[in-house]
């Protein structure tokens, strides 16, 4: 009988050896940018149903989708799956809206002309109204008869039958 070749169980359940490979983990700027993604999106349905005269059928699906988009349950592949479905290549779309924002925004501060108001032409004058109060203060004595004086009401009192 021939010898059999006796193999170590260790050796058939051993590990693969590791690779350096980084593994594709959602790091801070992933986050930050499917969020500005998501707001788009979420946005968009909104402002179609503002502008937009939808019918109810249009009205239940934006809802829907909103809600799937908003909610905190919804795993992250079935968002993204949902804004593919609904807009088509969502990425680029968000792109091109903030390229067109900041043409704008440029455009908007080149319009835009401060200009400074030469000092010269300003004229005018603060007094305070308690030094005149002041003044007659040190002259005279204040009592109920400088009062009146100094401070009447303009109203025209008619007297009623």
């Amino acid at each position: 009988m021939p010898k059999r070749r006796i193999v170590s169980k260790t050796s058939q359940n051993a590990a693969p050896p590791k690779c350096n490979i980084p593994v594709a983990t959602e790091t801070a700027f992933d986050n930050v940018k499917f969020q500005k993604e998501l707001n788009w999106c979420v946005e968009q349905l909104r402002m179609g149903m503002l502008t937009k005269s939808p019918n109810q059928k249009q009205i239940k699906e934006s809802t829907a989708i909103i809600k799937t988009l908003l909610s905190t349950k919804a795993p992250l592949v079935k968002k993204r799956q949902v804004m593919r479905q609904t807009f088509g290549d969502y990425r680029q779309k968000v792109e091109q809206d903030d390229i067109k924002w900041q043409k704008d925004a440029i455009k908007l501060s080149q319009a835009i002309k401060i200009l400074k108001v030469p000092s010269e032409k300003e004229t005018g004058n603060f007094l305070k109204a308690s030094q005149n109060l002041n003044c007659q203060k040190h002259q005279q004595p204040m009592d109920e008869s400088n009062l009146v004086d100094l401070f009447q009401f303009n109203f025209k009192i008619e007297d009623e039958i």
